[in-house]
């Protein structure tokens, strides 16, 4: 039985579908059987067999999570918790997998009387003088930061934790850093500085003892030289983190206990704690350092650049900082170098993905809060100056390989300060350009012609205009015409420069089609947001020439929409940020265009298949822009077509979750609808959905009534009340009763100073218009007629301010 369940597991691997189906509906049905499961640990979860010890592993810990809460468990749950303890004693690097993964699906589910008593029992374990009951109470302890359904009962669980062990956790850490027994350090650290960072610390670790002892063991931990092995390197790693998050929170005061700031910001201490960080720069440790534990230093530097007092210890180090290791973490690199060779769509990617944590960002971020210090020091800007043009020239003179990549990285650096260099010299600013930029965009190798196009895509300045911006302009289009995927990036979005100059929209005028043209292509290759944004700046800056041939671009943008959507890639961060930005430009050029019927109606449908596709396929991520594109159609019709009633459909069919999220958008959809549909509106399908809409933004939402909401819910209702009324109420007798209904029991739940308060008196008063003595009937019965008179004479004045925002 053992060699066929064996073969059972090794099957569940099998490249051939159907062994492998065979296999999981046999394990499917071992599921089942409990008393295997509970057997699991003590044997093939310990096969020297590899894939047997991992493929059961995996399987027990999916097996245990699928069936934790069928009530067949129950039992074997509690001898499975039971027994957690003992699994993890007999546990290896492969399967203390799954049984981590089980303790944090025990943590996330079961009462807080249970796990609280569970997590006490790991932390008594920590007190153990045996170094296995230690290890394992220390392993289980580690996963309660992975239960995210704990994390309201976090503060109260570290209570526990360091109340009763808090101690030994401190005292075990000091003795295993002295052994050099780093492995456990690392985890005992990772620990304390997580529990340090959280926004309620223990009250053990508040105290100032414990605090300095902290502080003091981690400055021990960073001192550490020769630390080539990766146990090591994570203790410090962790010290380091600590450390700047200590640091950060009492700059800051975040601290409620304001002894522990105090005895960081102690000017001998801090003084001491920023040589300790700067001396993590100056170590050589090759292809063996961390970069956590640089990134870690290089933040803790910024905290100082940016905080006056703390800036004091490191202006003797600007020149070592910014010439020995800023400047060459932004120099081109080996690995970029080969990237743009053979690699444009990663050289991109890491390029233009603003808001990945690496080290050369940190260490740009950093720049940047050093120059704005210097900017206050002539002094200093003038040797920053000299220090960029003495760069600049080296490669000018002599352009080898080693001054080139040089080159490469001050292009990077200026175009993190190009606003303070030009507020200090535009004489010198214009200089790099003309001496140095715009010279390598005709006379170096491509990738500094690249480069210097990145740096003048963020160029805003005011720059003075002449023959040279001409050439460069022209210089810069030939680049987009050699069509090399990185170049042609780079050289597209410097066009942010040119058109940022008043004095050359005559010269960039005969273009506009071309750079617009290879946006579109170069953004059916790549996810680059700045794309999207320098095709914004072209429709603000050349509205009208783009209008000429708005509906071809529409068409273009909306099959380069459609085909980003419906890719594998849809979901990511970056294309959403493509998409929705290229849905700003459509909105753009619908709102702008002249709304005479034929080019309205070629734009719609140009884009129709767009707007269906979000909709029906529930693209939440774009509904905003979505709404308001089919607002702007909606708003030009005279009409309401076969495809827009699909359209609305859907809209008005949205979720309640979604429906919620957008009122203003939605109700002046439905506004536009009524308006143009008028009795079709109340077609039985299509009214039921206004109704609910209706009830979802006039009635309370998790125990609160928003007014942004009820506003909309009352601007529905008027809206049906004034195009359709007398209509709706013979078709619907009983909905007189519902408005009212609706708006009396909701209008006392606002506060008094709200102005929604006004739309639901308008909604009761158009009631009166069309049926009065119903009105008052149904006011009198719901006991509010005196409410609604005394409402009216408070709000008097309101009622002016609120016809004026209707109809002016």
């Amino acid at each position: 039985m053992n060699t066929e369940i064996k073969e059972i597991f090794k099957n569940s691997l099998n490249p051939r579908p159907e062994i492998r189906s065979a296999s999981e509906k046999k394990l499917s049905v071992l599921q089942k059987d409990y008393n295997f499961l509970l057997s699991l640990p003590y044997s093939l979860m310990k096969d020297s067999d590899i894939i047997i010890k991992k493929t059961s592993s995996i399987f027990f810990k999916n097996a245990v999570i699928n069936e934790w809460n069928n009530k067949e468990f129950e039992e074997t749950k509690k001898i499975l918790i039971l027994r957690l303890l003992e699994f993890f004693t007999q546990a290896d690097e492969v399967n203390i997998v799954a049984f981590n993964g089980i303790l944090v699906h025990f943590l996330n589910n079961e009462p807080v009387e249970e796990t609280n008593k569970f997590i006490t029992t790991s932390a008594l374990m920590i007190k153990s003088n045996d170094m296995l009951q230690f290890k394992i109470g220390l392993e289980v302890l580690l996963q309660i930061w992975n239960a995210d359904k704990i994390k309201y009962q976090l503060e109260n669980i570290l209570q526990i934790i360091y109340k009763t062990s808090g101690q030994e956790l401190m005292s075990s850490l000091h003795v295993l850093i002295n052994k050099k027994e780093y492995k456990l350090s690392y985890e005992i650290l990772k620990f304390i500085a997580k529990s340090y960072n959280y926004y309620s610390i223990p009250d053990f670790l508040v105290r100032i003892d414990v605090f300095s002892y902290t502080v003091n063991l981690v400055l021990q931990i960073l001192k550490i030289e020769n630390c080539s092995d990766i146990c090591t390197m994570l203790c410090k790693k962790w010290a380091a983190i600590f450390l700047y998050k200590a640091c950060n929170k009492s700059i800051k005061k975040f601290y409620k206990n304001s002894e522990l700031s105090d005895f960081i910001v102690d000017n001998t201490r801090f003084e001491y704690i920023y040589n300790v960080f700067l001396y993590q720069l100056k170590m050589d440790c090759s292809d063996s350092f961390s970069i956590s534990l640089q990134t870690s230093t290089v933040e803790f530097l910024t905290l100082c650049a940016s905080d006056k007092n703390a800036y004091k210890f490191m202006e003797k180090d600007i020149i070592f900082l910014i010439s020995e290791y800023i400047l060459p973490l932004h120099n081109l690199s080996e690995n970029e170098e080969d990237d743009f060779e053979n690699d444009p769509e990663k050289y991109l990617r890491e390029k233009y993905h603003f808001f990945s944590n690496n080290l050369r960002n940190e260490s740009g971020t950093l720049f940047c809060e050093i120059v704005k210090n210097l900017k206050h020091n002539t002094q200093g800007m003038n040797w920053l100056y000299q220090f960029l043009f003495q760069k600049l020239n080296t490669y000018k003179n002599n352009q080898t390989p080693e001054n080139a990549k040089i080159t490469y990285g001050i292009y990077f650096l200026i175009s993190n300060i190009t606003h303070s260099l030009f507020k200090f010299s535009k004489k010198e600013f214009e200089r790099i350009l003309n001496e140095y930029v715009f010279y390598d965009l005709k006379n170096s190798s491509i990738i500094l012609k690249s480069q210097a196009c990145y740096l003048l895509s963020y160029i805003e300045e005011n720059i003075t205009f002449d023959r040279n911006i001409v050439e460069a302009l022209d210089a810069t289009v030939c680049l987009i015409r050699e069509r090399h995927p990185i170049l042609s990036v780079d050289s597209t979005l410097a066009m942010n420069f040119f058109i940022s100059i008043p004095d050359i929209k005559i010269y960039f005028k005969k273009y506009i089609g071309e750079v617009i043209q290879s946006i579109l292509t170069l953004s059916g290759s790549y996810d680059i947001e700045p794309l999207t944004y320098l095709l914004d700046n072209i429709m603000e800056t050349f509205l009208n020439e783009v209008t000429e041939f708005a509906p071809s671009l529409v068409s273009s943008l909306g099959n380069l929409i459609l085909s980003h959507l419906t890719s594998d890639q849809s979901e990511s961060e970056d294309r959403i940020m493509v998409v929705s930005g290229f849905l700003r430009s459509v909105e753009t050029i619908v709102s702008s265009v002249d709304k005479s019927k034929v080019l309205f109606r070629d734009l719609y449908q140009n884009f129709y298949n767009v707007l269906y596709y979000i909709f029906s396929e529930r693209k939440d991520n774009f509904y905003q822009e979505a709404l308001d594109i089919t607002n702007n159609f909606l708003y030009s019709f005279d009409s309401i077509d076969t495809s827009m009633w699909h359209l609305l459909s859907l809209i008005i069919g949205l979720p309640k979750d979604d429906i919620v999220l957008y009122p203003t958008e939605i109700s002046e959809i439905i506004d536009n609808l009524v308006c143009s549909g008028k009795d079709t509106v109340l077609d039985n399908n299509i009214y039921l959905k206004l109704l609910s809409i209706i009830k979802i933004y006039c009635t309370e939402i998790e125990d609160t009534i928003y007014d942004d909401d009820f506003i909309a819910g009352c601007s529905v209702i008027e809206t049906l009340l004034l195009n359709v009324g007398d209509k709706l109420f013979s078709t619907y007798p009983d909905n007189l009763d519902i408005f009212i209904k609706i708006i009396t029991e909701n209008i006392v739940k606002l506060e008094d100073d709200s102005t929604a308060i006004v739309y639901g008196l308008e909604v009761i008063m158009n009631c009166f218009y069309l049926r009065p003595l119903e009105t008052l009937h149904l006011l009198k019965l719901y006991q509010f007629s005196d409410i609604f008179f005394n409402f009216i004479y408070k709000k008097e004045k309101s009622f002016v301010v609120s016809m004026i925002k209707k109809y002016v």
